[in-house]
């Protein structure tokens, strides 16, 4: 494992078809967090998407991307914050309506996820 690196996870997404998933990893601090995802900006999570492409046609890794915490700052807040971001890139990359037509089904998805890393997180005792 890196080091710095506490935990890292699979969830696997129930409500997005073809065996999706998400990848989480908790860091130790707010700096090893930010520079193993290259961000600059102060902050307490970040979802990093996975690139996908729509020429000649639409493809969509099964990897949605990354999700990284810091054991400083773990909250439901904060898990909440970066799933939805998780949620809206994958909706959105597969045309999703989640205003009108699909929003029971972006709200199970957003629900299941943070239920996940809770669940871990109580357990690691983060």
């Amino acid at each position: 494992m890196k080091k710095g690196l506490l935990d890292k996870f699979r969830i696997r997404l129930p409500y997005v078809k073809n065996n999706r998933f998400v990848d989480v990893f908790v860091w130790q601090n707010k700096k090893l967090l930010q520079k193993a995802t290259k961000e600059k900006k102060d902050v307490q999570g970040v979802f990093k998407p996975e690139p996908y492409k729509i020429y000649p046609r639409l493809y969509v890794p099964q990897k949605i991307g990354e999700i990284h915490y810091h054991k400083g700052r773990i909250g439901v807040g904060v898990i909440s914050h970066e799933v939805a971001h998780s949620a809206v890139h994958i909706f959105n990359v597969l045309k999703k309506d989640i205003i009108d037509k699909d929003n029971e089904l972006f709200c199970h998805y957003l629900g299941y996820v943070v239920k996940e890393i809770c669940n871990r997180f109580i357990k690691m005792n983060y």
